[in-house]
């Protein structure tokens, strides 16, 4: 049977597609098999939490002069840091002790060290020349004469003419020591006053006020304070005063007529003091070697030109007055007391008789006053001294 050869079949032709261009040529990824489950369970592990180590690059070899072993690759961070930190610190030791070695030595503490030095007292030097037996009898002596004059103000009578302007007529007198307060005085008046007046604040609304020194009377005075001199034959020495209200304390010489007709000090406690105007004063025996020197005038023009302007107590001090001997003679002085006073009082004291032509002379701070002059022409202060030559 014969058969038709076979030709070839040609077949369809391809369509070619748009992406097929050169232009728009797209690279598909290559697939990957997936692993069966059996696989995947043996290869499936949790991932590791260990660090891998980083990769150091070889180090040189450290210098000579550091003798410290190379460091590890795990702790060369740490390591390092505390390395340098302890470099620092030895260096910064090293640094201070080298100073301390260069700083001088501490004078202080050498001084402590030194033994103390034994100081003598002045008593050793001096146990040659004084006596105990006249220390103790100076010691004594001194105490002697402060007790022997606490005593005489103790026993010594000063009465007091209490006369009210508050209010009150009332007048009292009463007899008391020289160290009795005027706070106590006005307690004695209260005992009196309650009998008669029922008021027991009365003497605690006023002030008591001098009428004779012109001067507030506070509470903690005495009488000793006022330094009045010793009236003769030792009878009470007389003090006047007034009870007035607190608000007229500052002008009471210009509202009552009791210090318009009262005389000076001076003149009540001396009642011939015209006749020894020229010669020493009167001794107060409320200090030893105290004298009040009167404020005298030359002429009796002047003597009354002085009783008419009084001179306050207040303005009285005390001075000292001091000769060859360096031995202090106190006197009483006020702001008219004439520098010649002083002269002649000294001399007087001194018992020296005055020689015609060489009168004497009274220096004050190397300073030499003029003898016709009063006190309250210089500078003279309570407890300052002058210098009497002769």
């Amino acid at each position: 049977m014969n058969q038709l050869p076979v030709s070839p079949v040609k077949g369809k032709k391809k369509k070619r597609s748009f992406l097929d261009d050169d232009d728009f040529f797209v690279k598909k990824k290559p697939r990957a098999k997936t692993p069966t489950s059996s696989q995947a369970s043996h290869t499936a592990q949790p991932p590791s939490t260990q660090t891998v180590a980083p990769v150091q690059q070889p180090h040189p070899p450290p210098p000579e002069m550091h003798s410290n072993p190379p460091l590890s690759v795990d702790g060369d961070v740490s390591e390092n840091a505390s390395l340098t930190y302890h470099s620092a610190n030895e260096s910064f030791h090293e640094l201070d002790a080298a100073d301390l070695s260069v700083l001088p030595p501490n004078t202080g503490v050498l001084r402590a060290k030194e033994p103390p030095v034994v100081v003598e007292s002045d008593n050793a030097d001096d146990s040659g020349f004084l006596d105990p037996d006249l220390q103790e009898f100076v010691s004594g002596l001194a105490k002697k004469n402060t007790a022997l004059a606490l005593a005489h103000q103790h026993d010594r009578i000063y009465r007091l003419k209490v006369t009210s302007r508050l209010g009150l007529p009332l007048e009292y007198e009463k007899e008391i020591s020289g160290e009795t307060t005027f706070a106590q005085l006005l307690e004695i008046l209260l005992q009196d006053t309650l009998r008669e007046h029922n008021q027991p604040d009365y003497w605690t609304r006023g002030v008591l006020v001098w009428i004779e020194g012109r001067l507030e009377l506070k509470p903690f005075f005495r009488p000793s304070t006022l330094r009045l001199p010793q009236a003769p034959g030792h009878l009470p020495t007389q003090i006047s005063c007034l009870y007035i209200p607190p608000e007229h304390v500052h002008n009471f010489e210009s509202l009552y007529a009791e210090f318009d007709e009262a005389g000076s000090i001076n003149e009540q406690a001396q009642p011939n003091e015209a006749t020894h105007a020229k010669e020493a004063a009167t001794e107060v025996p409320s200090g030893p070697e105290v004298v009040v020197l009167l404020d005298a005038s030359d002429d009796e023009n002047d003597a009354e030109t002085a009783s008419a302007q009084p001179v306050e107590k207040s303005q009285y001090f005390v001075i000292g007055l001091k000769g060859k001997d360096n031995k202090r003679i106190e006197a009483e002085v006020g702001p008219a007391t004439k520098i010649r006073n002083l002269l002649k009082y000294y001399m007087q004291v001194k018992g020296i008789k005055e020689t015609p032509g060489r009168p004497g002379r009274i220096l004050f701070e190397d300073e030499q006053l003029d003898l016709d002059a009063v006190v309250g022409d210089t500078e003279l202060e309570e407890d300052f001294e002058v210098q009497v030559h002769i």
